[in-house]
């Protein structure tokens, strides 16, 4: 129903643009009304695909998460077990936000601004994004440090060895 009110109003435009006599004024006609119809699907769209966006980011993250709590143990597990239940309050606010995205007027460009307005919608949705991306960085940073940590630690063990006939398996 909203694509056939859609068609109705672009034949019901195009009609009285071609009543312009002038073809400069009907050509400036036609490019208002492209803008026009470009901000409205913006508008409509561009919520959406921000969680869009923010999916794929948990997501890629959840996959390092995963990769990095199967190559570290100790501290550098807890370490990572901390950014998994972070990781998982975002999930939960990217669920109360598309919530909040598909409860709201579907139709009429300022009303869905407005209401999106009203709950800082682009706020919080470019703040889960920054604070992903910092969870992403703070699992690989563990990750590195578990690294450097176990690499020190055979490097230790290697310069206690004094020759003896055990040391050679460190």
């Amino acid at each position: 129903m909203h694509l056939a009110s859609t068609d109705a109003y672009s034949t019901i435009l195009l009609a009285l643009i071609s009543l312009i006599p002038n073809h400069v004024v009907r050509i400036m006609a036609l490019c208002l009304i492209a803008v026009l119809f470009s901000l409205r699907y913006f508008y409509l769209q561009c919520p959406r695909l921000q969680l869009e966006k923010l999916a794929e980011l948990i997501d890629e993250t959840e996959g390092v998460l995963s990769g990095a709590k199967a190559a570290c143990a100790g501290r550098s597990f807890c370490a990572l077990r901390a950014v998994e239940v972070q990781l998982f309050e975002i999930k939960c606010s990217q669920s109360r936000l598309q919530c909040l995205l598909f409860s709201g007027p579907q139709h009429g460009i300022y009303s869905r601004w407005r209401y999106l307005k009203a709950w800082n919608f682009w706020g919080r949705v470019s703040e889960l994004i920054k604070d992903t991306k910092g969870l992403r960085n703070s699992v690989r940073s563990i990750v590195e440090a578990d690294r450097q940590c176990r690499l020190t630690n055979k490097i230790e063990r290697w310069k206690s060895c004094s020759g003896a006939a055990g040391c050679g398996a460190v």
